[in-house]
């Protein structure tokens, strides 16, 4: 394993020094590995989603390594031209996921998953987890639904945006207005999804994660509490 502890500094037309040993061909999370926030790292640092998925020592340094390259990767991002940053991005993210088909071992890589769609639903809510690539495909959205799905998003991200701007005293609490724009949001989300894709969300968020999951800390963003998205 240690291996993949530590990978190279992917540069633009270079291919990394340690990529990680070939395994099964990495499923991607349709994230893009453009900064230090990429969940399907930072879960791991978590306790309760170590324990959850029995991480070794050996298998937590090595995402502690990846960590670090990722965070000297994307500072390297700001000296590329404008077009070098989406092939340089691109080849950054499929390290990233084959870094995680890597580290984990078969049984661990379907929890894993699970956990990180929890996670991002938790997050960014019905709306952005439909909206994404990856999990859109996992649950058989058409092309039409993902494109709406897509729009119910950007349409919450405007109107929030516009609830922020009329309310600048708030600080991170909570915006005036922004309960009932997510539940709208939630429920236009909600109401794209057929019974049998209802069931494969289901299946792909897998049982309730109980433990705590760490948060990033972003300057601006109130601190919240994980709490597993319900069933469909």
């Amino acid at each position: 394993m240690t291996a993949v502890l530590v990978f190279a500094l992917i540069a633009p037309n270079a291919q990394p020094k340690n990529p990680p040993p070939k395994t099964s061909d990495p499923v991607g999370f349709g994230l893009t590995a453009d900064s230090v926030f990429y969940w399907p790292f930072y879960v791991t640092k978590s306790s309760d989603v170590q324990k959850e998925l029995k991480l070794s020592k050996e298998q937590l340094a090595a995402f502690d390594g990846a960590e670090a390259d990722l965070k000297k990767s994307v500072t390297d991002l700001g000296a590329l031209k404008p077009t070098q940053v989406k092939t340089y991005t691109a080849k950054l993210t499929k390290w990233a996921d084959e870094t995680v088909t890597a580290v984990l071992k078969a049984e661990q890589q379907k929890r894993h998953r699970q956990i990180v769609w929890q996670v991002l639903e938790f997050t960014g809510g019905m709306r952005a987890l439909a909206a994404n690539p990856a999990f859109a495909k996992e649950i058989g959205l058409t092309a039409d639904q993902l494109k709406q799905a897509k729009k119910i998003d950007a349409d919450y991200f405007a109107g929030w945006q516009k609830l922020v701007r009329a309310n600048p005293l708030v600080g991170n609490g909570p915006v005036p207005g922004e309960e009932a724009l997510a539940k709208k949001s939630e429920e236009a989300a909600l109401k794209l999804l057929s019974a049998e894709q209802k069931k494969k969300w289901n299946e792909a968020l897998g049982e309730p994660f109980v433990g705590e999951v760490k948060q990033f800390t972003i300057p601006g963003l109130r601190p919240v509490t994980f709490k597993a998205p319900e069933k469909k």
